[in-house]
């Protein structure tokens, strides 16, 4: 029997089958990603779009409200250059079915060549050879069968053999795909989600799909070479909310300076923001003006690529952005940071990747409301461990203490998650944090290296956690009074008195105030006797030295450090943000290793 419309629960379920074989090829889409940076994410990026949207959507009878739900997912749940392309196609359509409870072949066609216009106007430069050709052409062919046919199976399998074909000259379009001897990635998910949806439309059946697809197997090959141009290393995302469209081409120029690859898809409700940049803090600076930042995202491509196609070690390694550790080191070991989200208001940020402590400061300062810190969600989390497993023989995630965030619980859940597809990940409460957990991760990194089990290397960790300590001199309690960490009678008492406490974590994971002193000499002072009686105790085989906006301070204490323990910092950063919220401004943290 010919199907002649399209109802909201009808185009869902054909979404769903379509959904559901982009996932599925998921891994075959990260091994032929070569553009716009060969990174071996897109399958990821397009997985973890479609699979936000199946989450969230809710289906109605009505075409309308589907579609709406649909695209408001999308721009939601966005990844990667490829998935705010995608998004934006659903919200193009969308905003172009208007109020149509159904969908005639007629109506279908005239919608979806509607859409194509607005994909195109999100993107600052569009490039013909990618998905955005794979649309087109595809709108076209459907709205050429608009007056042909009666039957949407028969519409879709047209249709599809346009796009297959579109799909299969990009390599023509695109020198990057002709020397890789690959079409494009993210095209090729466009096709894959419309050969899930012909599928269902012929069948009408979901069980006959996913046993169709449990059948196949996944294919193993080599990931193709393709150019490494990363002179901007962050693929940056972000949904801003309340934003006002006439806005959107001033935001475009803004961000050009900044980047490339830029997008702005959306509508008023929710506006997507893409870049590749080397300045994500400095794009996010001038987004918080233009509305409410949601749902922030940062990928380090360089590290993608390398993940993805150079030489590495078996073990992937992954940490929190709480763990304070020099940029050069995460370069030096491919160490993969999960980032804290700081929250000012109705705005998220990403610790140490959209906001640098300088920013920090100079908000905190001009605002009433004390920022707040959240812990990576367990679908971030889930992303990147999945990422890794793609590339890695195993996982170990060295994370903050358990006793102050909530981030191990949510890497945990999502390592759980992943079990079921066979991934090897072993998620470490190293019951620390900034420049100890940071020392503990260069270790363990180290470990790596030489050549070790990824059962040695936990073993050797979990040996070395308790003979890592850390001593934070705080300069006043002004911040912990705005955190809600310390009571307003105590910070004004401490005021009064000069009071200057030395916190430390126990052997838990928990904070603790152990030590006090009335002046910051006193301070300094008493911290280099415990150093100098830990020393002698167990001599420290390693040591950093950490600070919140004070480096002549730090290199006060390196020159006193390294007198008492002969040896030079492994090094001197500044804390996260996220860390500076309970210190405050002037912190110093020294953090030893005793490894013997």
């Amino acid at each position: 029997m010919p199907i002649k419309y399209l109802n909201g629960k009808r185009l869902y379920y054909a979404f769903l089958s379509g959904a559901r074989e982009v996932i599925r090829q998921k891994d075959d889409l990260n091994r032929i990603n070569v553009f716009p940076i060969p990174d071996g994410d897109t399958g990821t990026n397009l997985a973890s779009t479609v699979n936000n949207m199946l989450q969230e959507v809710r289906a109605s009878n009505n075409v309308d409200l589907t579609l709406q739900s649909m695209a408001d997912a999308a721009l939601s749940g966005a990844r990667g250059n490829s998935g705010i392309i995608f998004a934006q196609f659903f919200n193009g359509w969308a905003n172009a079915v208007g109020q149509r409870k159904t969908l005639s072949i007629q109506t279908f066609g005239e919608s979806v060549k509607a859409a194509v216009p607005s994909v195109y106007h999100a993107i600052l430069h569009p490039v013909e050879g990618t998905m955005i050709s794979v649309i087109k052409i595809w709108a076209q062919a459907v709205y050429d069968m608009k007056n042909k046919s009666h039957d949407f199976s028969e519409v879709f399998n047209s249709a599809l053999l346009k796009a297959k074909e579109a799909l299969d000259n990009t390599p023509n379009q695109l020198k990057v795909l002709h020397d890789a001897h690959v079409v494009d990635a993210g095209a090729k998910g466009f096709v894959h989600l419309l050969e899930g949806m012909a599928q269902f439309i012929r069948s009408g059946s979901l069980r006959e799909i996913v046993q169709q697809h449990e059948e196949l197997t996944e294919k193993d090959e080599p990931m193709p070479e393709g150019e490494t141009d990363l002179s901007y290393r962050y693929c940056t995302e972000a949904m801003l909310t309340g934003i006002k469209l006439e806005k959107i081409n001033q935001i475009k120029d803004q961000l050009e300076k900044l980047g490339e690859s830029v997008i702005v898809a959306g509508n008023e409700r929710k506006t997507r923001i893409h870049i590749h940049t080397n300045q994500p803090a400095e794009v996010f600076y001038h987004l918080k003006d233009y509305g409410n930042i949601l749902n922030p995202k940062v990928d380090d491509m360089k590290k993608q690529y390398s993940a993805a196609h150079e030489k590495h070690a078996s073990i992937a390694l992954v940490t929190d952005s709480i763990a304070d550790i020099p940029p050069t080191l995460l370069d030096r070991y491919n160490i993969h940071v999960l980032p804290i989200s700081i929250l000012f208001g109705d705005s998220e940020f990403l610790d140490k990747m959209t906001i640098t402590p300088e920013i920090f400061h100079q908000i905190v300062e001009k605002t009433k409301r004390f920022p707040t810190s959240s812990q990576p969600s367990v679908k971030n989390a889930e992303n990147l461990l999945s990422f890794l497993s793609t590339y890695y023989n195993s996982v170990i995630a060295l994370m903050v203490s358990s006793k102050i965030s909530g981030t191990w619980n949510s890497v945990y859940q999502a390592s759980q998650n992943l079990q079921d597809e066979g991934y090897k990940i072993d998620v470490i409460d190293s019951r620390l944090n900034s420049g100890a957990q940071g020392l503990l991760v260069q270790k363990a990194a180290e470990l790596i290296e030489s050549g070790l089990s990824h059962e040695e290397v936990i073993e050797k960790v979990q040996y070395l956690i308790p003979r890592v300590k850390i001593m934070v001199s705080v300069a006043n309690f002004k911040y912990m009074v705005r955190s809600g960490r310390v009571s307003p009678l105590k910070g004004h008492l401490a005021r009064i008195l000069n009071l200057k406490p030395i916190v430390s974590l126990d052997k838990n994971g928990k904070g603790i105030a152990f030590a006090k002193a009335f002046s910051r000499k006193a301070n300094f002072n008493k911290i280099l006797t415990i150093i100098r009686e830990n020393h002698h105790e167990n001599p420290i085989t390693r040591y950093c030295i950490v600070h919140s906006q004070v480096p002549e301070l730090a290199e006060h204490y390196r020159q006193s450090l390294g007198t008492i323990l002969q040896q030079e910092p492994q090094y001197i950063e500044e804390v996260s943000s996220v860390v500076a919220m309970a210190s405050g401004k002037g912190a110093v943290g020294i953090c030893i290793m005793s490894e013997n």
